[in-house]
């Protein structure tokens, strides 16, 4: 599942890169162990394709930017929601 697609293709946007340059930077900060193509990137920013956690911290060094606002800049417990569908309530009471 990816959750953070609509994100990277939006932050893309705003730097105004290609995804010819996004993969060629990609390449370079992973050290070469990620050698994306631009129809893989696509596929990332379609929500088609998975990401790897390495991959998502990739991603945000990249596009000069967070994990945390790849995922919308939500917490944790609304990433859980978008993943899970299950609400995580607050408690106030300490265990």
């Amino acid at each position: 599942m990816n959750l953070v697609g609509a994100q990277v293709l939006a932050r893309r946007k705003a730097l105004r890169i290609t995804r010819a340059t996004m993969a060629a930077r990609i390449a370079t900060v992973s050290g070469g162990n990620w050698l994306p193509g631009t129809s893989e990137l696509a596929k990332i920013e379609r929500e088609d394709r998975s990401l790897l956690s390495t991959e998502l911290l990739v991603l945000a060094e990249v596009l000069e930017t967070t994990p945390h606002e790849l995922f919308g800049g939500t917490g944790w417990s609304d990433v859980v929601r978008k993943l899970t569908g299950v609400k995580i309530r607050k408690s106030n009471t300490v265990d």
